[in-house]
């Protein structure tokens, strides 16, 4: 990826969680999930995502992860259209196999695609000291630990 689509991305991804930031106030902290409808329908692709949302504790859950689910939408239909009616019934029968009640929104590829090629991860954003870190799937010992200290510091 080259350096200015990289750094396109990260203002995007910076918006997005400054809407996340703006809707939960005090809240100097956020973990985005980021995951293509294709890693939902691989159950060793995703299982990392079922793991991390069944081990951290309900109150870092609360206190900043969020979902963002991307799709290819090659007609350039948006969100209305019949990808991204797909990607939601995906997501729907995912996360309700599974009890995952977490935030989610939808991307038509044009945001945030280019993020998730390499696998699904989670991305922590830190508005207080100012840092994004990425920790991609599958998730080692000791990372779930570590994104629930993040959260609830």
């Amino acid at each position: 990826m080259n350096r200015a689509r990289a750094v396109g991305l990260a203002l995007l991804l910076s918006a997005a969680a400054a809407s996340a930031q703006d809707a939960f106030p005090g809240r100097g902290r956020t973990v985005f999930l980021l995951v293509d409808t294709d890693y939902l329908l691989c159950a060793p692709c995703s299982a990392w995502l079922e793991d991390l949302a069944r081990l951290l504790p309900p109150p870092a859950r609360a206190a900043g992860l969020r979902v963002i689910v991307t799709y290819r939408d090659p007609e350039g239909e948006g969100a209305g259209g019949r990808r991204g009616q797909i990607a939601r019934l995906q997501w729907r029968g995912f996360a309700g196999g599974r009890s995952l009640d977490l935030p989610v929104a939808f991307d038509d590829g044009r945001a945030f695609h280019e993020l998730v090629t390499s696998g699904p991860a989670a991305w922590l954003l830190d508005f207080e000291l100012g840092t994004v870190r990425k920790i991609p799937s599958p998730l080692r010992a000791g990372e779930v630990a570590e994104i629930a200290a993040f959260l609830l510091r």
